[in-house]
Order: structure tokens, then C-alpha cells, then sequence
């Protein structure tokens, strides 16, 4: 705390006397101090209008003014309390709840454990209490311990609604990220619309650090986004061996890439954790342990050496280019190899099986295997039709395989139903057929290829993205 920090504070806020700071954050000061009407301890929470950017500031307060609203429309026993709203010349301030506690991230960086009901009742509380936020649509978008407060009674409360979503509020767009990268949901991640269940994944986060005290994805913000799109975590009791195997199911659903498979209400959540406590397992997993975000058919698969390409490939930018722009803007790799051409039939088998049961049959298969496949079994059989050493490559018959690319790297690929694919560079598994993928990073405009994927192919894709 600065003495230039102390020296600014003001002795009256409208009708608040000031008494002391609180805390100093990088959007501004919280004060305590008193209604001198009613005689209220409360919380000031103030930021100075002439110190904002001019460019940022109609935006600032347009939040600031948010969060008095979302979270003045939730009284609950597990909801820190918004009381008003004012401005008095230069400083704007929410007046709120007075806590009497500490962080519940003071906690966790001091390594303090809580026993099993100990986390059980705090989980409750603030599941309790998002179930009522999200009954009255108000979406949090940035549930982490530093905005949950333990009280001295044992009880908790969640704080800071300052990038809440409202359902009557559209201050907040697709395409934008908001959020603590430990605590975001991928859906965050990739600027996609939230609900609930980001919320949702965020508290999965939490209980993962009360059951483990790590948190389940860190690192640079790259990394940390990495793993939220592409990493299962590892099981809370293979870090905590003392925490019940129930917990570990209902961690892993909470934090399942995609929403569908996730918690769908704050109650289902807590349902399923009185369950575990009662050391009963929730409901079987579905698809729960996927790496990736992304349709059962579209999944990121392991790098091999590459196969002949002659899929066409035909591309466009969302945003318009010009002629003369196409090249320079897109730039499909292009391999020297062989086109796949149909060669004379390798082998014909015919097996003849007699099958004995109450009568004879007798049953005859004829088994043609064309040219240009990779048998699963024997991957020489087509060794002299692809490039390098591939006696480890197998194809799965109908697909073939998309290596993407882009400058910059680190671009979101989707599909264009808006399934995650990866992240630059990555190597696609796609089915035969048309498919749309979209390159997506944030400062650049949205790029859409349109792929002819043909079965049995490796096709190299690079992309260089225009910045918006």
C-alpha cells in the first residue's frame, strides 16, 4: 500500500464516512467505512473515473455499474451483499457487505488441507449459492478463491461479480475472453458463448484444489490454455491418496471439455457430491475421460509419418480478400509425390468354413482387397504406395488425415459446427467428405478452409491469418 494511496483517501463518499483502506487493486481501492444514515459498517469498493484510460473508461464503468447490478439483485446468506451505487465527482463506488474473514486463496497459498467435510460444506454453500445466481441469470464468468471469502462463523461467500453475464446484458459479445486462465472453462478459452455450466467447470477447478491443493492446469497463459482444451488432469486420489475414489468422478465430470457431459446444474453438482461423501459413485462416465473438445468422430490423433495426397483443396476468408490477396494470405502446402493410382488386384482369399450345428452348410467369402489400402495387419502390403518408412502407419478406412498449420501458430481450429480440433499445429483425423475448418485467434480475423477430404490421405494446410 502506497503512502500516496493513503494520503488520497476520502474522508466522505456520499452519505459513507471513510475510515480506513482495505485493499488496493489494479481497478481501484476498497475502503472501509460506515452509513451515516443507518450506521452500517460497509465495504467501499471505488474506482477513479480520471485515472481510466480514455479509451477503456466508458467501458470500465459500464462493468462497474454491472456488478452493483448483478450482484444487487442476489440476496443470499452465500452471496456477499451489494447495497448501492454512486458517484461522487471523480470516483465511482459500489457500497457492499462488510466480511469479516479471509480469502479462501489465503488459504490455499498456505497450503492449509480441509478434511473431507470441511470441503463437502463449502462446496455446498457456494453450489447452493450459484444455483440462485443462475435461477436469476446471472452467470459469474470468474469463480476463483480470491473471490470467495471464508468467514470467521466457518461460513463462505462469493464476491466480485464484475464480468458477471445478465441474461438482459449484451456488454459482453462472442469472441470475447473474460476470465482467471486457471479457473476458465475451454469455452472461455475460445470466446465461445457461456451458460451455467462455465460456471460450473470453474468450481470443478476449486474442488480439484481442495482435494489435491495443486491446481489442475498451470503454467503460461499458452500452456495453461493448452491443457484446459487438451488435458485430462490427473485423479485427485492418485495426488491425495487419503481423498475417497468417489471424489474422483465427480471432479472429472465437472471438468469435462464439453458442456454436455459437465454438471448441467449447480443442484446436479451437489447431488452428486453428497453421493461421493456417502461413498456411493455417480452415475457412469460418459465420454468423461476425452482428451479433447470435440465430436466422438473428430479427434486429435498422434503424429505419423505422411501418405499420398490428391484431395482437393479449395479455400476462403470469412472476411472479403481480394484476388490478389489469396496467395499471400493462404498458402496450401503442396507435397511432391505420387497421385494414388488404382494398381492390379494384390490378392484374392477364399475361405471356406464348414459349420456343423444340428445340419452341414457349407458358406464361401470372398474377401477383395483393393489396391492402395493399408492393411491394419500387415502394413507392407501397400508399402510401395506411400512415402518413407510407414510400417507403423494405419489408416482407418474412410478417413484420412488434415496436417494444419498456421502463422502466427497457437490458432483455435473448429469445425464448422463449432467443435474444437486442435490448436496449430495439429494433425486432424477427418471422414471422407466435405468438411469447413475454422481458424480462430484472438487479434486476427477468422479464417474458414473448405477441405474435399479423401480416404487413405495425409494433406498438408497452412494458413497465414490476417490481423483484424
Amino acid at each position: 500500500m502506497s503512502d500516496t494511496a493513503q494520503q488520497d483517501i476520502p474522508e466522505k463518499l456520499g452519505r459513507y464516512d471513510v475510515e480506513s483502506m482495505l485493499g488496493q487493486g489494479a481497478m481501484g481501492i476498497v475502503y472501509k467505512a460506515k452509513d451515516s444514515v443507518i450506521e452500517r459498517e460497509v465495504a467501499l469498493k471505488v474506482i477513479r473515473k480520471d485515472l481510466l484510460d480514455q479509451r477503456d473508461a466508458s467501458d470500465v464503468l459500464a462493468r462497474f455499474r454491472q456488478e452493483a447490478k448483478a450482484a444487487g439483485r442476489l440476496q443470499h446468506p452465500n452471496i456477499v451483499n451489494v447495497y448501492d451505487y454512486g458517484e461522487d465527482g471523480d470516483l465511482a463506488y459500489i457500497a457492499m457487505e462488510y466480511i469479516r474473514g479471509k480469502e479462501l486463496k489465503s488459504f490455499f497459498d498456505a497450503n492449509e488441507r480441509f478434511d473431507i467435510e470441511d470441503i463437502v460444506k463449502i462446496m455446498t454453500q457456494l453450489l447452493d449459492a450459484l444455483e440462485f445466481s443462475h435461477n436469476a441469470g446471472v452467470i459469474h464468468r470468474d469463480l476463483k478463491p480470491a473471490n470467495i471469502f471464508v468467514l470467521d462463523n466457518g461460513s463462505v461467500k462469493i464476491a466480485d461479480f464484475g464480468i458477471a453475464k445478465l441474461d438482459s446484458s449484451h456488454l459482453t459479445q462472442a469472441g470475447t475472453v473474460m476470465g482467471t486462465p486457471s479457473y476458465m472453462s475451454p469455452e472461455q478459452f475460445m470466446g465461445q458463448p457461456v451458460d451455467r455450466r462455465s460456471d460450473l467447470f470453474s468450481m470443478g477447478v476449486i474442488l480439484y484444489q481442495f482435494l489435491t491443493s495443486e491446481k489442475p492446469f498451470t503454467g503460461s497463459m499458452t500452456t495453461i490454455m493448452h491443457k484446459v482444451l487438451n488435458t485430462v488432469p490427473l485423479k485427485p486420489s492418485i495426488l491425495n491418496m487419503q481423498m475417497p475414489e468417489q471424489f474422483d468422478e465427480v471432479v472429472l465430470k465437472a471438468l469435462d471439455k464439453r458442456p454436455k457431459y459437465r454438471f448441467q446444474t449447480a443442484k446436479e453438482f451437489i447431488e452428486a457430491l453428497e453421493k461421493a461423501h456417502k461413498g456411493e459413485m455417480i452415475a457412469p462416465k460418459t465420454k468423461a475421460d476425452a482428451t479433447i473438445v470435440g465430436s466422438a468422430d473428430l479427434e486429435s490423433t498422434m503424429m505419423s509419418p505422411r501418405q499420398n495426397s490428391n484431395a482437393q483443396e479449395t479455400m476462403y476468408a470469412r472476411s472479403p480478400v481480394k484476388a490478389n490477396q489469396t496467395a499471400a494470405n493462404v498458402s496450401p502446402v503442396q507435397d511432391n509425390v505420387p497421385t494414388k493410382k488404382s494398381l492390379p488386384i494384390l490378392w484374392i482369399a477364399i475361405g471356406l468354413f464348414a459349420v456343423i450345428i444340428a445340419m452341414a452348410g457349407v458358406m464361401i467369402m470372398q474377401n477383395l482387397k483393393p489396391s492402395g489400402e493399408v492393411d491394419a495387419n500387415n502394413p507392407q502390403s501397400s508399402a510401395n504406395n506411400t512415402i518413407g518408412d510407414n510400417a507403423t502407419s494405419q489408416v482407418v478406412a474412410g478417413s484420412g488425415f488434415l496436417k494444419v498449420s498456421s502463422e502466427p501458430e497457437g490458432a483455435v481450429l473448429l469445425s464448422g459446427s463449432g467443435d474444437f480440433l486442435g490448436i496449430t499445429p495439429e494433425r486432424i483425423e477427418l471422414k471422407a467428405g466435405h468438411h469447413q475448418i475454422i481458424f480462430r485467434k484472438d487479434g486476427y480475423q477468422d479464417f474458414t478452409a473448405e477441405i474435399d477430404m479423401e480416404a487413405n490421405v495425409d494433406i498438408p494446410f497452412h494458413a497465414n491469418l490476417i490481423k483484424q
